[in-house]
This record gives C-alpha cells, structure tokens and sequence, in this order.
C-alpha cells in the first residue's frame, strides 16, 4: 500500500526543518527526509487509497507527519500539509459512519480544521503533539484512560487553543487511580511537541519546567515519571531558548544533585547529556 511504518516514523525527525534544533540535536541532514518530497507522496497515497488505508494512515504514523508539519517554519510545506489533511479527512467522510472509532477520528480533525484560519497558518509544536494522539487515540478506545480523556476534551471544545498546553493541568495534577499514566502521557506529548522558541514560551508560562523539577524529586516521581521528566528536560535542551530557560533556573546546580544520588546508569546517562548541552553557548 506504500506506506513502510518504520520509514514513515522515521521521517517524524525530517519535521524538524528548524535549523537550531538540528544542529544542537546532533541530528545529521544524511538521516532527514525532505517534507516537500515526503508530503506529496503522502497525499497521492491518501487520493488513491481513500477508505482503503485510513487506519493504516494513521497506525504508521503518516498522519503523525502530516499533521507535525503544520508546526514547521516552512511555509509552503505547512501549505502542502493542510492539502494532505484535507484529503484525507474528505476521503474519511466519503466513508459515513460505518466505523465508530472514524467517527471519532474525523471529530478530531474537525477540530483541527476549525482552529486554524489560515491555510499558511503555523501551530504549535504542543498542539500538533497532542492532535496526533487524539488521532492516534481515536481508532483504540480501549487505551484507557487516556482515550476518555483526550477526546471528551476534543468533543467539549469548538476549537484549540494554539497558545495554551491542551490538558496539561488536568493530567499532570491528576489525583485519579489512574494518574501516573496521565502524567507519563503529557510528560511524553511535552517532550515530542518542544521544537520552537514558540513552545518554550507556553512551557514558561505554564511553569512546565519548575512542576516536573519538583515532580522528579517528590514522593510521586518513580522511575517511570524521573525518565519521563528527563527526556523532556533533554528536549529543551536542544533549543536555544530552552537552554536559557534551563540556566535561569539554576537547572546545572539541580542536576548535579539529583545526579549524585542517582544510582541507575541509563537515568545518569541522560543527565550528563543534559548537562552537556547546558553548558553550550
């Protein structure tokens, strides 16, 4: 059908077409896809294959491009992005209502739609993280509880905000029995979502970075959530901006005290390349 899983998920990194984060990421131009040529093929796909490769569109991570691409600073390949979603979601409609959980998918895409009103228009990192795991959510609603919670969030609202943090407060406060799985989840929607100066900004404004701090030396942080924290400090990292906000906070002095009391290797591992990239330029 033309869609290779592994190779689609690869391309995820070829989004990053921010040269900041590239080059403080480490990731070489050898190993990107280029989305002008990625994009296209995508839509030729979703033209020719209509209902036949929705749910395959979406479980190989070619929506999960598609959608990441609107968060670019390339303006013409968020125009060829839009083209793709557009097809996709009249080839979702084509299909009615025979599969609830479409139903669901294309409630997700509406809100996509609506939110944006510009076809040039550029969202946040953030909010094209947590669109694509509606979407990804949308087709499993047995992945609970994150399936109930994201799309009872997407169903409650005519639109997203593209300068907020969709349902960060209510999963990374969350004091249901389920709540290590939602802190884990928006940790993990954080950490995917942090590519610009624009991203930076909203985690400021949310005191992202001061709540996982606290949260990683609390009672609550178990392995789990200290990785889930650690990979989303390392994310900032890559960034200028978010190197800045690092240090302001004092996070070098942090991590050399949690790093002196940390006895798994692959945790201290993770705090070194932190540290190393905080102590760039």
């Amino acid at each position: 059908k033309g869609m290779e899983g592994a190779v689609v998920r690869d391309s995820e990194f070829s989004i990053v077409n921010l040269k900041e984060y590239q080059d403080s990421a480490g990731i070489e131009a050898s190993k990107l896809y280029d989305l002008r040529y990625l994009l296209p093929t995508l839509h030729h796909i979703v033209v020719r294959g209509g209902g036949d490769v929705i749910t395959e569109f979406v479980e190989d991570g070619c929506m999960r491009v598609c959608i990441f691409a609107l968060a670019t600073s390339d303006v013409f390949v968020r125009v060829m992005a839009s083209a793709v979603l557009q097809s996709f979601l009249n080839a979702l409609e084509d299909e009615g209502t025979q599969h609830k959980e479409w139903v669901q998918l294309q409630m997700v895409l509406h809100l996509l739609q609506n939110s944006i009103t510009s076809p040039k228009q550029r969202i946040s990192g953030f909010s094209a993280s947590f669109i694509s795991e509606c979407c990804r959510l949308s087709l499993h609603p047995e992945w609970q509880p994150m399936f109930t919670l994201t799309i009872k969030f997407a169903a409650s609202r005519p639109f997203l905000a593209f300068d907020d943090i969709p349902l960060f407060f209510t999963t990374f406060n969350s004091s249901s029995l389920t709540y290590r799985k939602e802190r884990i989840w928006v940790l993990r929607m954080l950490t995917s979502g942090c590519w610009s100066k624009t991203d930076v900004s909203l985690l400021k404004k949310r005191h992202v970075v001061d709540l996982a701090m606290s949260l990683y030396q609390s009672p609550l942080g178990d392995r789990s959530t200290r990785v889930a924290v650690l990979h989303l400090l390392n994310a900032v990292a890559n960034l200028k901006s978010g190197r800045k906000m690092l240090n302001d906070r004092n996070a070098l002095i942090w991590l050399g005290m949690i790093i002196n009391g940390e006895l798994e290797p692959s945790l201290s591992k993770i705090i070194t390349q932190i540290q190393n990239k905080l102590s760039m330029k």
